[in-house]
């Protein structure tokens, strides 16, 4: 039996260059979603990342988020 891990990782604002690192890195499709995408563009956290995914030609995938400005 085989398994898979696929992480997802919490930032407070850092989440685009985390992962656009790890893309440098393992290469693969990199996809990035705001906050701003989901109808808060009036917000201060309109381009905080609401989900990112990294799925990588290994078959990797790390998926990542912004907590909100509020939270620590």
């Amino acid at each position: 039996m085989t398994s898979q891990l696929n992480p997802y990782l919490n930032f407070n604002g850092t989440t685009r260059q985390a992962l656009e690192f790890y893309h440098s890195v393992f290469g693969g499709d990199l996809a990035l979603t705001t906050f701003a995408e989901f109808g808060a563009a009036g917000s201060p956290d309109a381009n905080r990342i609401m989900h990112g995914m990294l799925t990588t030609d290994a078959g990797y995938t790390i998926m990542a988020a912004d907590v909100t400005s509020e939270m620590e």
